[in-house]
C-alpha cells in the first residue's frame, strides 16, 4: 500500500498505485483542502483522487466536512488526529508567582495565526493590567509588519520577539509561561488550520489556552473546560478572556489539568500511531 501526505501527494502517486493495483491512503492536513481547493483544476484532480483513492485521513471533524463538500464520499474518510509525544512535555501546575504574567504566542508569522489580533488584544489588556508581558516565538513574512504594529501601539517594553527557537527551547518557554494565546483565523486567501500542534503542546505543559472558534480547534480546546474560545478576529473577546484568566489565577491549574487530560486522551502520539497501524492492517487485509 501507499500512504501519501497532502492532496497533491495523493494526486502525484495515484497513477503508480493504479498501475500496481496498490491501495492508496491519503492524509489531508489543511491547506490542501482550503487554500489549494480554490483552484478549479486542483478540484477536478481532487475528484479523481476521491474516486480512485482507497481511504482518506483528515485531522479534524471540521476538515472531514470540508472534504465531503469537495466531493469525497463520507464512508471513505477517517478522522485521525495528529498526536504529540507527551514524554517530551512535562506537566507543570501554574500558580501565579507574583511577578509579571507571561502570555505566549508561538507559530509561523502568517495571516492564519492571527498574531496581529493577539497583539492588539494585548495592547487593550495593558490598559487595565500593568503586570503583563507578551512573548512571540516564530518567524515569517509578517514579522516586520508585526514589529511595526508593536512600535505603533507603544508596546516595545512589554512585547518580545524571540524568533525561531529549537523545539527544546520552545518547551522551556512554555513551561515558564502562564497563558497561551492562539488567535487563529481563516486567511483572506482561504488558508485555514487543521488543529495546531502548538496548542496541543501548550496544553500538555498545563498552560491555560485562549484561542478561537476556528477549524478543528474546538475539538481540542473545550470552551470553559480546557481553555477559552472566542470568534475569529474578536479583539475584545480575547481581551475579556485573557482578563478573566488574569483576575482568576485559581483557574490556571484546573484548566491546565483538564487540558492535559484532553491531549492525553485524544492527541497522544503513540495512541494515534497505533490507530494508524490498525488502518494499515485493514487496508492490507
Amino acid at each position: 500500500m501507499v500512504h501519501a501526505h497532502f492532496g497533491w501527494g495523493g494526486m502525484m502517486i495515484l497513477p503508480e498505485c493504479r498501475k500496481l493495483s496498490l491501495p492508496l491512503l491519503t492524509t489531508f492536513h489543511g491547506i490542501d483542502v482550503s487554500l489549494f481547493a480554490r483552484d478549479f483544476i486542483y478540484r477536478l484532480r481532487l475528484r479523481k483522487l476521491f474516486r480512485e483513492g482507497t481511504v482518506f485521513l483528515v485531522r479534524s471533524n471540521r476538515m472531514m466536512a470540508d472534504v465531503v463538500d469537495l466531493g469525497c464520499k463520507p464512508e471513505k474518510i477517517i478522522v485521525h488526529y495528529g498526536g504529540i509525544d507527551l514524554n517530551k512535555f512535562r506537566f507543570r501546575k501554574k500558580p501565579p508567582d507574583g511577578e509579571r504574567i507571561k502570555i505566549l504566542m508561538c507559530g509561523r508569522f502568517v495571516e492564519k495565526k492571527g498574531f496581529e489580533y493577539g497583539i492588539r488584544a494585548f495592547a487593550k489588556l495593558g490598559k487595565t493590567y500593568k503586570n503583563v508581558a507578551l512573548t512571540l516565538i516564530g518567524d515569517g513574512k509578517l514579522r516586520k509588519k508585526l514589529e511595526s504594529l508593536v512600535d505603533f501601539l507603544n508596546l516595545s517594553d512589554g512585547v518580545q520577539f524571540l524568533g525561531m527557537l529549537h523545539h527544546e527551547e520552545v518547551q522551556r518557554k512554555m513551561e515558564a509561561s502562564d497563558i497561551f494565546l492562539s488567535p487563529n483565523l481563516a486567511a483572506r486567501n482561504g488558508d485555514r488550520e487543521g488543529i495546531p500542534n502548538t496548542i496541543k503542546e501548550a496544553m500538555a505543559t498545563g498552560l491555560p489556552v485562549v484561542s478561537t472558534y476556528h477549524a478543528g480547534i474546538p475539538e481540542l480546546v473545550i470552551d470553559g473546560k480546557s481553555g477559552f474560545l472566542v470568534p475569529e478576529k474578536d479583539v475584545d473577546g480575547l481581551v475579556d478572556r485573557l482578563g478573566y484568566l488574569i483576575a482568576h489565577p485559581e483557574l490556571w491549574e484546573k484548566l491546565g489539568s483538564q487540558g492535559r487530560e484532553v491531549v492525553e486522551e485524544k492527541f497522544n502520539l503513540f495512541t494515534q500511531v497505533r490507530k494508524l497501524e490498525k488502518i494499515y492492517r485493514s487496508l492490507l487485509n
